[in-house]
């Protein structure tokens, strides 16, 4: 009995490991592409500010 025990309880612990290795994983994938639409975004806004400031400047120079 005490060496099924012991080796429910190796499983136990790995299955634990895997777990939280998974987890652990899914939550930077979740992150990371979180950044990346916060990333994408502000450069978007950085975009169109740029394209509004070349247009402004276009209209002032008259083309």
């Amino acid at each position: 009995m005490g060496r099924i025990s012991s080796t429910n309880c190796k499983f136990y612990i790995n299955f634990q490991f895997i777990i939280g290795f998974f987890i652990s994983y899914v939550f930077i994938i979740i992150y990371s592409i979180i950044r990346f639409i916060c990333i994408l975004r502000t450069i978007r806004v950085k975009w169109n500010l740029i394209m509004i400031s070349i247009i402004t400047v276009w209209k002032k120079q008259g083309i």
